[in-house]
């Protein structure tokens, strides 16, 4: 479903992003909110294809938004940056679930997710206009050896 998903996406991510975060973030919290409740396995399955689906958009389109104004010098560490926030994520995210699960149930962890994703939602569209009102960044100039300056 991820595979499928980001390949069938990969053209409307770059032409239409803020709809495909918040597409994906809605997919998300559907899809974990269906698992949540979901009275067989087939209708988990279900959930999870979901889930999966509005997950599999979100990371490629986060990288790309965050490389288009960043000058060239900068787009690894801008790379870098989404890559780290992404990794804690995926570290912090089973923490995060287990401490649900202990506390209300597996079904009341699931809800939780989707919450976190359902609030991604909400705030994708404030976000990314933040983000436009910020001004491109300068090139950066190259430092002369012989100047003394670093």
């Amino acid at each position: 479903v991820v595979a499928v998903t980001r390949f069938a996406a990969a053209g409307l991510s770059a032409a239409r992003p803020l709809a495909v975060l918040i597409a994906g973030a809605v997919a998300a919290a559907a899809g974990t909110a269906v698992v949540a409740v979901s009275p067989t396995v087939a209708v988990a399955l279900t959930g999870v294809g979901l889930a999966a689906a509005g997950t599999a958009v979100l990371y490629p389109t986060l990288l790309a938004l965050a490389v288009r104004r960043v000058d060239e010098s900068a787009k690894g560490t801008a790379t870098s940056v989404v890559a780290t926030l992404a990794y804690l994520g995926f570290l912090a995210g089973p923490v995060y679930v287990g401490y649900w699960a202990g506390a209300a149930g597996l079904p009341g962890a699931m809800v939780a997710v989707a919450a976190v994703a359902a609030g991604l939602a909400l705030l994708t569209w404030p976000a990314l206009r933040a983000v436009a009102a910020l001004p491109p960044s300068a090139p950066r100039q190259p430092v002369d050896a012989d100047s003394g300056c670093h």
